[in-house]
């Protein structure tokens, strides 16, 4: 699917989890979920956003920034909890986020995700590391 513009209708962070609502253009073709089943829960879609400002342009996330955001998805990731597991030194009981999460602060020598926005060498080490994630999925090898 090609990128279309969307309008921010409302969001929430409630007891339910975390909802965003948008409002797509009425001048679309066709409903870009056309085909996918009405109601269907799980089904899964990758999304990129980025702020239009008010001159029209739009606003570019730093590379920390999207560190950031990846560092979040991956952490929630099983299949990226059972690699870190099987990298780490320690004992985890069970693949979850917060042991994930844990292993990136020690690995990369911060106290929270955000800092992988401003601290380049950081940074540097997380992208080695999703490299070498990137490359196991790929070939199967750490």
């Amino acid at each position: 699917m090609d990128s279309i513009e969307v309008m921010l209708g409302r969001w929430s962070d409630g007891p339910n989890g975390m909802t965003v609502t948008f409002q797509l253009d009425p001048n679309l073709p066709d409903h870009p979920f056309k085909g996918v089943p009405w109601g269907k829960g799980g089904q899964r879609f990758a999304m990129a956003l980025a702020k239009i400002a008010d001159d029209e342009t739009v606003e570019e996330k730093t590379a920390g920034e999207k560190a950031v955001i990846r560092a979040g998805i991956l952490c929630k990731d099983p299949e990226f909890q059972r690699w870190l597991m099987s990298l780490s030194e320690g004992i985890w009981v069970l693949p979850e986020e917060s042991s994930a999460a844990h292993f990136l602060y020690k690995h990369c020598e911060i106290l929270s995700r955000r800092e992988l926005a401003f601290d380049p060498d950081a940074l540097g080490k997380f992208n080695e590391l999703v490299q070498k994630y990137m490359d196991y999925k790929q070939y199967g090898t750490i």
